[in-house]
C-alpha cells in the first residue's frame, strides 16, 4: 500500500499486485478467509486502509439491493452497530464513505474494526463478483485487473 499523505485526508492506493490480489480474492469461494489473512499481513493503519479501499472499489454498480447478502456473508445482522452506521452512508450512492468511514474506523475498538473488515470485504467481493460476471456476459471489460484470472 501506498501512502501519498495523511492531512488533512488520508490518500493511500493500492499497487498493481494488491489490486489484482483484491480481486482473485473476490472470485474465490471463501474470500473472507482470504481477506483475514490479507489483513493479518497489515500494520493497524494499512487495515483501516484496506477497510476503506474495500467499500470504496465495492461501490460501484452498487444500489444496495444486495445488502442482505453482504450482511450474510459478513456474519453480521443488520442492526450491528457497524452495519447501521455504514448502511447509512449509502445515501446519494454512498458519496459519504469518502468522507466519513476512513475518520471513523479509528474510534472503534479492535472487534468492531474486525466487523468493519469482513463487512467491507463482503460488500467488495460480492459487488466486484457481480460486476465482473456483468462484464463477461456482455463481451469484456475496460477494467484492466478483469483481464489478469
Amino acid at each position: 500500500m501506498e501512502w501519498l499523505h495523511e492531512e488533512p485526508y488520508p490518500c493511500f492506493r493500492l499497487d498493481r499486485d494488491e489490486t489484482i490480489r483484491a480481486n482473485l480474492l473476490a472470485r474465490d469461494a471463501t474470500f473472507i478467509d482470504g481477506f483475514l489473512e490479507w489483513r493479518a499481513e497489515l500494520v493497524l493503519r494499512d487495515q483501516l486502509a484496506l477497510t476503506d479501499w474495500l467499500f470504496r472499489f465495492g461501490t460501484e454498480y452498487n444500489d444496495g439491493s444486495r445488502w442482505a447478502d453482504v450482511l450474510g456473508a459478513a456474519a453480521l445482522g443488520a442492526g450491528s452497530e457497524v452495519a447501521t452506521y455504514i448502511w447509512s452512508l449509502r445515501n446519494d450512492k454512498w458519496c459519504g464513505l469518502g468522507t466519513k468511514l476512513f475518520p471513523w474506523l479509528p474510534s472503534l475498538n479492535a472487534a468492531r474494526q474486525l466487523d468493519a473488515f469482513r463487512l467491507a470485504a463482503a460488500f467488495f467481493a460480492i459487488n466486484e463478483c457481480e460486476r465482473y460476471e456483468l462484464c463477461r456476459a456482455h463481451g469484456g471489460c475496460s477494467h484492466w485487473w478483469h483481464a489478469i484470472s
